[in-house]
C-alpha cells in the first residue's frame, strides 16, 4: 500500500468529522433564530394583550357608565328617592361594575405574564442553541484532528515516516 492510499482514508475520515460538526452546529444556528423569532412573536402577542386590555376597559368604562346613568334616570323616574333600597340596588351595581373590571385586568394580567414566560423561554432555547451549535464545530474539528493524528500513528507504524 503506498502513502496515498494510506492518507486518503484519514483525510477522507478528518473531512467528514469536520463536515458533521458543521452539520450539526449549522442545525443548531437554524434551531436558535427560530427560537429568536417565536420570542418575537411572544413579545407581540404580550403587547397585543396590553392594547387590547386598554381597548376593552375603556369600552367596558363607557358601556358601565351608560348603564349605570340609565339605572339611575330609570329610579329618578319612577318617583322613588335615591335612599333606601334604590341606594342599595345602585352600589349593588356599582360593585358589580368594579367586580367586572377587575377580572378584565386580571385576565388580561394572566395572558400577558403567560406570552411573557413564553419568551423567556424561547431566548434561553435560542441560547441554548447557539452553544450547541459552537460547541458541535469544535467537537467536529476535534474529531477530524484526532482522526489526522491517529492515522499518522499508524503510518508511523508502518514505517512511511522513516
Amino acid at each position: 500500500m503506498g502513502p496515498f492510499m494510506a492518507v486518503a482514508p484519514l483525510i477522507i475520515s478528518a473531512a467528514g468529522a469536520a463536515a458533521t460538526g458543521i452539520a450539526a452546529s449549522n442545525q443548531a444556528s437554524y434551531q436558535a433564530e427560530i427560537a429568536n423569532q417565536n420570542a418575537k412573536f411572544a413579545q407581540e402577542k404580550a403587547n397585543k394583550v396590553m392594547a387590547d386590555y386598554a381597548t376593552k376597559s375603556v369600552e367596558k368604562g363607557m358601556q358601565d357608565k351608560a348603564h349605570m346613568g340609565e339605572l339611575e334616570a330609570r329610579i329618578g323616574s319612577s318617583g322613588v328617592e335615591g335612599t333606601g333600597t334604590a341606594k342599595a340596588v345602585l352600589e349593588g351595581q356599582r360593585g358589580i361594575t368594579k367586580i367586572s373590571a377587575v377580572d378584565l385586568a386580571k385576565d388580561a394580567t394572566t395572558d400577558w405574564y403567560g406570552a411573557m414566560q413564553q419568551k423567556q423561554s424561547d431566548l434561553m432555547q435560542a441560547n441554548l442553541s447557539r452553544m450547541e451549535a459552537k460547541n458541535a464545530r469544535t467537537t467536529g474539528y476535534i474529531k477530524a484532528a484526532g482522526s489526522l493524528m491517529s492515522g499518522a500513528s499508524k503510518m508511523e507504524e508502518m514505517g512511511y515516516f522513516s
